[in-house]
Formats: structure tokens, sequence, C-alpha cells
């Protein structure tokens, strides 16, 4: 299970977000102080009735992430709009006797024992090369997709309010996403507003509508309660 840790994160979210709401009307904000609480959490509110959601750029997070997959690392980093990363280096750490993630497909007890007798026989290979004298960075060429890293991440509350849309979505992959996008609602619950984390959501639960209905998509079972995009009767 992956660890996820709120480093840091943009002091007084909602003032800051009606901040921006009120220069966009031309009520120019000279300190956030400006602003009484309950008047921030009626403007952010007002930001999710529209699309024209900039001012929910304003707020950064930073995230510490332990015990994802590289492959969980190489989707995350398709997210390239205020974002930015760090990744522990296969070049400089040793992998020696790596982790690794089972799918939740590897179920039976055949299919588990073939996966992790080919998890054995690349670490066995990556041990011995190591001892071979190969150096790390070209060791790390066998290594697999599932095994297990760290990495930083920074972003946008905007950013992770688009993230979670589609990410919290039953068409994409669960078993890593919701996991760390729960543990990144609950901090950013208890740490920076309540508000903002109840708005981490599934795409169809902000627009009322299914948005894959095309015959790349997988079926799902909240398309009886949200139709189908643009489906033509």
């Amino acid at each position: 299970m992956a660890k996820v840790y709120l480093i840091a994160s943009t002091p007084n979210a909602l003032k800051v977000i009606a901040s921006q709401q009120l220069n966009m009307r031309g009520n120019m904000v000279k300190s956030v102080e400006e602003i009484a609480d309950s008047d921030a959490e009626r403007l952010v509110l007002d930001v999710f009735k529209t699309n024209l959601s900039g001012a929910l750029e304003f707020v950064d997070l930073v995230w510490n992430i332990e015990d994802i997959t590289r492959g969980f690392s190489h989707q995350i980093v398709r997210y390239r709009v205020g974002t930015s990363f760090s990744q522990e280096s296969m070049r400089f750490v040793n992998k020696t006797g790596f982790k690794y993630l089972v799918g939740k497909s590897i179920k039976t007890s055949e299919t588990k024992e073939k996966y992790d007798s080919m998890m054995k026989q690349i670490s066995d290979c990556y041990q011995d090369l190591i001892e071979m004298g190969v150096e790390t960075q070209d060791a790390r060429g066998v290594l697999p997709t599932n095994i297990f890293t760290k990495m930083g991440f920074k972003c946008t509350y905007r950013t992770l309010y688009n993230i979670a849309q589609t990410r919290l979505c039953l068409q994409a992959q669960e078993q890593e996403w919701r996991d760390v996008i729960g543990q990144m609602k609950k901090l950013v619950e208890e740490r920076v507003s309540p508000i903002l984390a109840d708005y981490l959501q599934p795409i169809c639960y902000h627009s009322g509508v299914c948005e894959y209905g095309s015959i790349f998509d997988r079926s799902c079972p909240l398309q009886d309660k949200y139709p189908i995009k643009n489906r033509r009767l």
C-alpha cells in the first residue's frame, strides 16, 4: 500500500482562491486578512459552479509518495500542467531485493506462483549483475514496471481536482490510484480545507453524465445513474 505525505501547502487556501475571484471582479485584495472566513467559503463554492476555475491554480500542494510502482509514476507524469516531479533514481539507488506490486487479477495460486517466480528470476539476475561489477545505471534495465519506487509531486489544487476526476473514474486502473487519491483527499481535508477535499470526485459526480461511452471504453455500473454523454437514442 502506498504511503502519501503532504509536506507543504499554500496557507489560507480558501482565502487565496477567494482573493483571485475578487480580483477578477475588479476588487483588488491587498491581504487575505481582508476576507472573512464566511466570504471565502462562499466565493470558493461559487468557483465550482463554473468552468472558469483559474483561481484554483493559486493553491499549491507538495507531496512525497512512497511504495508506488514505476507504472504509476509513468502515468502521473502525464499531468504536465501545474506540476513538478522528482523521483528515486534507479541509476544511483541499488534495488537489490526490490519489492513489487502483485496485480489484483493475479489471484489464483497458479498465476501468483508464476508471477512471483519470474520476479525472483529478475531479482536474482539484477543482483548477479551488480556483484559482477555492472553499474546500477546499466543493471536497472532488467527491472520490472511494478517495482516500488518513491517520488515527489507538486501540483496546484486545480490539477489535483482534474486528476481526481479521471483517476477516480471506474475506467481507470483502480489498484493504486484510488488508494493514493483517497489518502490525498484525507490529507487535504485535515490540513487544507474540507471543502476542497469534498470536490475531489470522479468526473461524473461533477458533470452528471458518463464521459466514457466510446467503443474504447469499458461499461460502468454507474451508467444507470449517469447517462452516457452524447449518446444518440
